[in-house]
């Protein structure tokens, strides 16, 4: 938690609950429930074998990992209620805020361009090959090991630390890892260059995507196959029956692009306010900010996360109003509907 002592009563009283209230009442609320939402998303899309929904299978199970480790915020981040800073609760702070939750959000970053890339090639070559292969495992696992060891030096850069002899309270602390110049330097940018370099990956790949998909689409009621009828009346009726499942396919086609641009644009939107956060934590080691101005900034770190909890907790609302078959294969698993 930002400190705030330093300022007069009533503006530290003001922000403590600000960020109680954040991360106190609200967060868990918001992720439990996006918690939930995902887990079926995840269930959903490991019954649906194409090789795109497995990857969204995977960052649905990352978003519920992420999401989970809101949902324990209260443990972790209430700095006015009745809880004692003991070697438990000061472990699972070092494991979730300082490791798993950012190790967590690069893998879903990865798996957010990949998706992307998938549904280009699609777009852009006219792939039909949509089964899941072993490289798609073998992408997963390398994706998985890549996020934990870019965020593995964190874990080891803290320690625990007894405040008061043979009493049961503890402070996380930077160790000399954590504190050595090199360190320092390579993780104050390393968040602000991914998340520049993932925006400048995801913006113009997805706006790419929109100004192919139309040709794709053209490309597709073109080189439809013709009926061969042995009457006029035959061949009338099956030039309108041929229309008709093509038209389907292109507003399917359609609404899954859109899906998928969508969810992108979100995933960019709260990179940029990542992105921003991590620029003004650089910016404050160079120039010392004003005290008011880090009230600003508390505040953005605050919407940031928040931010983060909301898109992760709303892709399943996007991804049943835009996606038919992931909403058929929801009824029949949760709704017992063909």
């Amino acid at each position: 938690m930002p400190d705030y002592s330093h300022l007069d009563e009533d503006l530290n009283k003001f922000f403590v609950n600000l960020y109680n209230i954040g991360f106190v009442i609200l967060t868990p609320i918001i992720c439990v429930l996006g918690l939930t939402l995902n887990i079926i998303c995840c269930i959903t899309f490991f019954k649906l074998k194409e090789k795109i929904f497995f990857y969204l299978a995977y960052k649905s199970l990352a978003e519920s990992l992420y999401l989970a480790t809101g949902a324990i915020s209260p443990f972790i981040s209430c700095y006015s209620c009745d809880l004692e800073d003991t070697y438990f609760r000061m472990m699972i702070t070092l494991i979730t805020a300082k490791f798993f939750k950012m190790a967590v959000f690069s893998f879903v970053t990865i798996l957010e361009i990949e998706i992307s890339f998938n549904r280009y090639s699609l777009v852009n070559s006219h792939s039909t090959n949509t089964v899941i292969e072993k490289k798609d495992k073998i992408k997963i696992l390398i994706y998985t090991i890549v996020s934990i060891l870019l965020y593995l030096p964190c874990f080891f850069a803290f320690e625990i630390k007894r405040i008061i002899p043979y009493e049961n309270e503890y402070r996380l602390v930077q160790n000399n890892i954590g504190n050595h110049p090199i360190f320092m330097y390579v993780y104050s940018y390393l968040g602000f260059i991914g998340n520049i370099l993932s925006i400048l990956v995801l913006l113009p790949l997805n706006v790419i995507i929109l100004i192919k998909f139309k040709k794709f689409i053209k490309n597709k009621s073109q080189n439809r196959v013709r009926p061969i009828a042995q009457t006029l009346v035959q061949a009338r009726q099956e030039n309108v029956a041929n229309r008709l499942v093509l038209q389907e396919n292109a507003k399917t086609e359609t609404r899954f692009t859109r899906m998928i641009v969508a969810i992108s644009f979100l995933f960019i939107f709260s990179r940029l306010c990542e992105a921003s956060i991590a620029f003004f934590i650089l910016y404050n080691q160079y120039i010392k900010l004003i005290d008011y101005f880090k009230l600003y900034f508390s505040i953005l770190n605050i919407f940031v996360y928040a931010l983060n909890y909301i898109i992760f907790s709303c892709n399943f609302f996007i991804y049943y109003i835009f996606n038919s078959t992931f909403k058929k294969k929801f009824k029949f698993i949760f709704c017992c509907k063909k």
